[in-house]
Formats: C-alpha cells, structure tokens, sequence
C-alpha cells in the first residue's frame, strides 16, 4: 500500500479533549498544499517487527514514541499483522532501526548515542559512502546526513556549517574528531523531544 501523506496549512486548530487512548481530539480548518506529500510505503512481511526506511528530514523522537510505530501496533492489535514496513526518518539516526528492535522486542527505550559514538558512527558512515559512491557524490550526498547527526548541539551552526561544505576527506575527518573533543561530555539524552500530544 503506497499513501500520499499531503503537506497542509493549519488555519484554525483547537485542541478540544484528551482521549482514553492517549491521543487529542482536535478541531481544525485546514488548507492542502497541492504537490507536496511525504510518501508512506505499508508492505507486509513474513517477520515480524516493524522495519523503517526513509528519506528526508529526520523526525526526532523516540521510537516507541514515533506515529508510524504506534500506527503498526493498532495495525497488529486490530488486524492481527505480523510485520510491515514503513517509510521514515532517519537521517542522521541510523541506529533507529536498532532502537525499534530493542522497543519492541522489551517495551524500554534505548538511551541515544553519546556524541562520541555519533562521531565514529557517522565516520564509518563517510567511509562507507566513499567507498560505494566514489568520492565526489560520497561526500555530497552525506551533507544531508552529517547535518542531522549532531542536532542539539549547543553553539554548533559554525561546525555544521563546515561539514555542509569540507569536500576535503582529511579535514572532513577532523571536523568530526573535533566534535568529540569539544562536545564529548554533552548529555544528548534531550535531544530526542517527547511527543506533544500523545502517551506511550
């Protein structure tokens, strides 16, 4: 099943009551944006689980506490699906696939990766995409990732700003290094927001 999620234009939105489930009842007058959706993929698999696959902008959230997560457990409740894979998010969070096979296989959310993990995971993410794509599209089409890998962090538009634009390898390696050393010892624990309007 292939859906459109389309791109809208809030012009009026109440939040009217909580739910039992956790969720709001919400009143809205709304506007589509017309061409402009997130495509969602929902295929059934023979294991069970749910599996992500994305392209974009991250979304930062827990997995247990992601929609598209919540969205396959009604799906396995109700209709009694073992697995199915679903479209989203994880630039810049590729361990997200080990956070919802940890979620769903305990119901506890992993801690994020310290920032010292996120720099040798994102080196090791560079060098594999040098060796795969070569070293010009390598290095271009991991500026979208290397952007996001470090979200959160404080004073840190003049670093991003580097790794966007460094085409060479050594000093791109060496920014990375040099997050670690200045922004090894911050708690990166907040920079996963909880969801505004619902519960796990």
């Amino acid at each position: 099943m292939i859906l459109h999620a389309n791109c809208k234009i809030n012009l009026g939105l109440d939040v009217l009551r909580r739910r039992e489930d956790g969720y709001h009842e919400l009143s809205t007058v709304m506007f589509p944006v017309r061409g402009l959706y997130d495509v969602v993929g929902v295929t059934r698999t023979a294991v069970p689980g749910v599996w992500f696959l994305s392209e974009g902008l991250a979304v930062d959230c827990a997995p247990g506490e992601n929609i598209c997560v919540k969205a396959f457990q009604l799906m396995r409740e109700r209709y009694g699906v073992d697995g199915v894979m679903i479209g989203r998010a994880t630039y810049g969070r590729p361990w997200i696939f080990r956070e919802v096979k940890h979620y769903l296989a305990t119901g506890k959310v992993l801690p994020q990766p310290s920032v010292c993990e996120r720099v040798e995971i994102a080196k090791e993410h560079l060098r594999k995409s040098l060796e795969i794509k070569g070293e010009y599209v390598g290095i271009l089409e991991m500026r979208r990732h290397l952007s996001n890998y470090f979200k959160g962090l404080p004073d840190f538009k003049q670093t991003r700003l580097q790794l966007v634009t460094l085409t060479d390898i050594p000093a791109l390696m060496a920014t990375l290094d040099s997050i670690a050393e200045r922004w090894g010892d911050f708690d990166v624990s907040g920079t996963v927001p909880a969801p505004l309007s619902h519960d796990l």
